[in-house]
């Protein structure tokens, strides 16, 4: 792998062609790249009192792109997660509260509150994937 972070197709992340004849799976390797630079924008490089926690990510598109002679690999993720300290306040909540058990209003009104306090994003990750793929 070489290039940049992916945020466009000019700073595409390039898979490069193995030295051996080995197959490449680079779709496995996009989706830990992906996981890497959500973490990075979510955690690693934002203040400590600024940073998040139950961060998920879904697949919403994903298409082969072909552009100046290159396959770009577009994928498109929609992100979710709760700021830290809401993050710990719902969990202690759902502890304390043993998972509301036989209590479903208390555990729909957990639930929606869950859900005020999420942050959604959408995010795109391109991927020159030119050398990798036959």
């Amino acid at each position: 792998m070489s290039g940049e972070w992916g945020y466009t197709t000019e700073d595409a992340v390039i898979f490069e062609r193995p030295p051996s004849s080995l197959p490449i799976d680079y779709v496995a390797w996009e989706w830990i790249f992906v996981e890497k630079r959500v973490y990075s924008e979510c955690i690693v490089f934002r203040p400590p009192n600024d940073r998040f926690s139950g961060i998920k990510w879904k697949l919403q598109k994903q298409r082969l792109l072909d552009i100046a002679n290159r396959k770009i690999d577009e994928l498109t993720f929609a992100i979710q997660m709760l700021a830290d300290n809401d993050f710990e306040e719902l969990k202690n909540d759902w502890e304390k509260n043993d998972c509301f058990f036989g209590d479903p209003r208390g555990q729909e009104e957990h639930i929606q509150r869950r859900s005020d306090l999420t942050y959604w994003y959408t995010s795109v990750f391109f991927f020159d994937v030119t050398q990798v793929i036959a």
